[in-house]
Formats: structure tokens, C-alpha cells, sequence
């Protein structure tokens, strides 16, 4: 029933007036999750090294600025590879984060302490788009007209995760349905090499499918089953990334 809800919600919400104030500001970048002109072709601080049908990506001195573009409502998923770990960085209602590291076994996630009703570990979820919090069946619609016809202010939210995380992006609902903005300081990720993504496009027969970048990785995991679940935000004990080294 509250998925319904909110389903229907945010289906009518791009027609409501919104003000929002839900945005990072960085060199001429805004984190407010509608890609414009000006992001990708200024060249004061940032040069393009990436640009495919779907994705763009940004460099400056600091940072990475990830841009995704998709034909319909997506979550994204973005994979952060180091020698004996792998990040995973999860966008959509919320944003999370989770580690795996390397061992003999396969790929063992950190997340243990945080965990769902099934034991299973689940992501560090650090900031939830204010339509989700303290929401209930009965109340959510409510809420949600109520939210987004008042002006609103996550931007302070939006810097202290960049700071604390050295990473940052949009909550869903933010900015145009059909793009998502990602900032990654060097600091966790030194080189673009060792960037990837999943995200879903729907295919010309209508059904939506999983897409990586490099579009020629084709799997984050071998299995297209796992891909699945982990960019849905569920967290498999053990995984075996099939990433290439870099």
C-alpha cells in the first residue's frame, strides 16, 4: 500500500510548483539533478574525458563529475574498484553507501553491523530524501503534496555528505526524473578507470534493462541476477566482482 502511495505521488508531483533549495554548488557544477549546458561544456575548471550516448563525465582538479542520462525513472549504482576492495555507492530515495573486501572466498561485505529483518547486510543509508522520513501509509501522500508546496533547503544536508563521504549526489525525486548527477572527489577515487555504473534503460521492446558502464563490461558480477540485486540496494553476503584490472 505505502509503495502505491508513493507511486502515485511522484507520479504527480513534477506538476506541482516546486522551490527547491535541495542542491551543491561546486566550480560552476550544481548537484540538483537536471544536467545542463553550461556543466558540461564549461572549461574553466573541468574538462570532459568521458562522453557516450548515456554518460558524461567531468574532470577538475578535485573531482569527478558524473552525469547519467536514462530514458526512464532510474536509480544508479556506481562501483568504486581499489586493489583489495570494491565500493559500492547506491542513488535513489536515498543515498548509501557499502564496502566489499577481497578474500579467499570471493568478495565479503563490511556492512555486517547494519543488517534487515532477514540478517542480510544491508547499505549505510546517510541521507533519505525528506519524502521517506518519519512517512506512513496513512499519511504519506498527505505528506508529500505538503513537502514539495513548501520551499525547502537540503543543501547544507548535501555539503556534510560530501564532506564525510567524499562523494555526493541527488535524492530521485530532485531535478529532472530521467537524470542523476554524481561528484566523487579523487580522494576515494584517484582514477576514472576504476569507475563503473549500472543503471536501467528501457529497451526498444519496452522492457527495462540493466546497463554498465563501460558498456562493454556487460556484468559488474558475471551474474545478472546479482547486478540486479545489488542496484536494487539489497547486499549479498558474498559476491565475486567480475571487474577487469586496471
Amino acid at each position: 500500500m505505502k509503495a502505491r502511495l508513493l507511486l502515485l505521488a511522484i507520479t504527480g508531483l513534477f506538476a506541482l510548483n516546486v522551490s527547491l533549495h535541495a542542491q551543491m554548488t561546486f566550480k560552476g557544477i550544481c548537484i540538483d539533478g537536471s544536467i545542463s549546458f553550461g556543466e558540461l561544456t564549461d572549461t574553466l575548471f573541468w574538462h570532459t574525458i568521458v562522453q557516450t550516448e548515456d554518460i558524461v563525465i567531468r574532470e577538475s582538479q578535485e573531482n569527478f563529475y558524473v552525469t547519467i542520462r536514462t530514458n526512464l525513472f532510474s536509480s544508479v549504482s556506481a562501483y568504486l574498484q581499489h586493489d583489495d576492495a570494491v565500493d559500492v555507492l547506491h542513488v535513489s530515495f536515498s543515498l548509501g553507501d557499502a564496502r566489499y573486501i577481497k578474500s579467499a572466498d570471493g568478495w565479503i561485505c563490511t556492512n555486517a553491523e547494519q543488517s534487515d529483518e532477514f540478517d542480510r547486510p544491508t547499505f549505510q543509508w546517510k541521507l533519505r530524501d525528506p519524502l521517506l522520513r518519519n512517512s506512513t501509509d496513512s499519511n504519506l501522500a498527505a505528506e508529500v503534496h505538503e513537502f514539495y508546496e513548501n520551499e525547502i533547503d537540503l543543501s547544507s544536508e548535501l555539503y556534510a555528505f560530501y564532506r564525510n563521504n567524499r562523494w555526493v549526489s541527488h535524492t530521485m525525486p530532485i531535478g529532472s526524473m530521467r537524470e542523476t548527477e554524481i561528484l566523487i572527489s579523487k580522494r576515494l577515487l584517484p582514477d576514472i578507470k576504476r569507475l563503473f555504473l549500472t543503471y536501467f534503460q528501457n529497451a526498444p521492446s519496452g522492457t527495462s534493462t540493466l546497463k554498465t558502464y563501460p558498456e562493454s563490461l556487460g556484468s559488474i558480477t558475471g551474474d545478472a541476477a546479482v547486478d540486479r540485486t545489488l542496484h536494487s540496494g539489497y547486499l549479498p553476503t558474498t559476491v565475486h566482482f567480475d571487474l577487469p584490472k586496471t
